[in-house]
């Protein structure tokens, strides 16, 4: 795949080319990852489907560096093969039909199945969230489990 040819899936697109993981975006921005510096790979979900992507999946290649794609983005299906060979894994989804946050590890194995990120209530630091706190709808953040964090180094 060549990364002039023009993304028309708004999800973005993926492919793997030279033991590189590749993630484009629709804005021109992309990454390059070396499939060598991946730590974990996950998916996760929220609660923003159907109008806009709700499927995730999500490569952490450095102690809190981590990049992400749509599961709809163009080419996953073939990227999620070529990876799983390389990782000599089965990289297998569970989260297709999931429509609240979830999260879930499908790599290293050793952490298979267990959650990437837990929610958190978030410390309220000024009155008006405060203020909000009081009908429900305080802020929220993600935290690695701490499974996550001893493999990563924190």
């Amino acid at each position: 795949m060549n990364k002039i040819e023009k993304i028309t899936n708004q999800s973005g697109r993926t492919y793997i080319e030279d033991n590189t993981l590749i993630l484009e975006y629709i804005d021109g921005d992309y990454k390059k990852i070396p499939i060598s510096s991946i730590k974990i790979v996950a998916e996760y979900t929220t609660e923003n489907g159907p109008v806009l992507d709700d499927w995730f999946m999500v490569f952490y290649h450095g102690k809190n560096e981590y990049s992400e794609i749509s599961m709809y983005a163009e080419n996953i299906k073939e990227m999620i093969s070529i990876l799983s060979s390389k990782l000599d894994t089965e990289l297998d989804s569970n989260l297709v039909s999931c429509t609240h946050f979830e999260s879930h590890i499908l790599w290293p194995i050793k952490l298979k199945g267990e959650k990437l990120w837990v929610i958190k209530n978030a410390k309220s630091k000024t009155f008006f969230e405060k203020f909000k706190n009081l009908f429900g709808l305080k802020k929220k953040e993600l935290v690695l489990t701490k499974k996550v964090q001893v493999l990563l180094g924190f």
